[in-house]
C-alpha cells in the first residue's frame, strides 16, 4: 500500500522514528500536521510500501482540473491520491486503481490562492521578487 504523505509523516520515515517539524505551510490543512501521531507512525510503518510528496503547486493544479472536468469541489488535502497518480503512472498501467477523493470544505475565496499556486507549479507564471528604489528626479 503506499499513501502520499504531508511533510512530517515523510520524514519522520525518513528518520525512522516521528520527528517534529519547526514549521509548517497549512495550505493542505487536512494533512498539515507538526508532527504525526505516535499511532499513526506506527500503523503506517508497518502497512506502507512508500511515502511521496506532492508540491502544493501540484495539488492546486489537481483542485482545478477536478473542478473544471468533473464538477467535482474537493480541498486539498483531499485532491492528494489522484494529483499522486502521475509518480506511479508505471506501476499502475492497466491495473484497476480506486482514489479516496475526499473533503469539499474549500471555501471559493481560497480559489485565488489556487489558481496562482498552480500557475507557478505549471511554469506559466514567475514570481521575482525584489525591491524598486527611485530618487525623485532619477529614473528607477
Amino acid at each position: 500500500m503506499s499513501l502520499k504523505a504531508h511533510p512530517a509523516c515523510w520524514r519522520h520515515f525518513k528518520a525512522g522514528h516521528p520527528v517534529t517539524l519547526p514549521a509548517i505551510d497549512r495550505f493542505v490543512d487536512g494533512a498539515a500536521v507538526k508532527r504525526t501521531g505516535d499511532i499513526t507512525y506506527a500503523i503506517c510503518k508497518e502497512v506502507l510500501d512508500d511515502l511521496r510528496l506532492i508540491p502544493e503547486g501540484k495539488v492546486c493544479s489537481t483542485i482545478l482540473k477536478l473542478y473544471n472536468e468533473d464538477a467535482i469541489v474537493v480541498e486539498p488535502a483531499g485532491a492528494l491520491s489522484i494529483a499522486a497518480l502521475d509518480d506511479y503512472a508505471g506501476v499502475i498501467q492497466g491495473k484497476t486503481v480506486v482514489c479516496i477523493v475526499s473533503g469539499g470544505n474549500n471555501d471559493i475565496d481560497r480559489m485565488p490562492e489556487i489558481k496562482e499556486r498552480s500557475l507557478q507549479y505549471e511554469g506559466l507564471k514567475t514570481l521575482f521578487p525584489g525591491k524598486l528604489c527611485a530618487t525623485p528626479g532619477r529614473p528607477a
